[in-house]
């Protein structure tokens, strides 16, 4: 791993926990931006913090960076869902957090925070080349199915 690749790597990680810790302080907006249709949006809040800081550090360890890089994308593409759905209801949540006081333009900050979701993917990709990760479990899964017998109606004997 190059210089540059390691360094990518820690300032990946270390968004990664600033971002869950940022979970912790700004609670109140973080709950006022999960979807309606998800119950104990507190909880959501603070689970999802602790997740993001302990993958963030598991980015830092060599044994668990890849694993850890498949949690961060598949977290990134739950939050897409969060990012969308607030700008579908963008008015609401211009009025509802104010930012019109903190953004002089409030769509900058809707379209922004989709676009990053696409960097932070390619990005965690790129620092910890999970495709190395994704041919390993294609294979495991190959090797799987093969060492198994089909019956004919596709079910397997173990």
């Amino acid at each position: 791993m190059s210089s540059i690749e390691k360094n990518a790597l820690w300032l990946t990680a270390f968004f990664y926990i600033g971002v869950g810790i940022t979970h912790f302080i700004a609670v109140d907006f973080l709950v006022e931006i999960i979807p309606d249709i998800l119950p104990a949006k507190m909880l959501l809040v603070y689970l999802s913090g602790s997740i993001e800081i302990v993958l963030g550090l598991a980015l830092l360890n060599k044994k668990t960076r890849k694993q850890s890089a498949w949690l961060i994308l598949t977290m990134l593409l739950v939050y897409l869902w969060v990012h969308i759905d607030m700008l579908i209801q963008k008015d609401y949540f211009i009025e509802t957090l104010n930012l019109t006081n903190y953004i002089a333009n409030p769509d900058i900050f809707f379209y922004g925070r989709i676009a990053l979701q696409f960097v932070m993917i390619y990005w965690i990709n790129k620092c910890t080349n999970i495709q190395d990760y994704i041919d390993y479990i294609d294979k495991l899964y190959a090797d799987w199915e093969s060492s198994n017998q089909r019956y004919p109606n596709g079910w397997y004997r173990i």
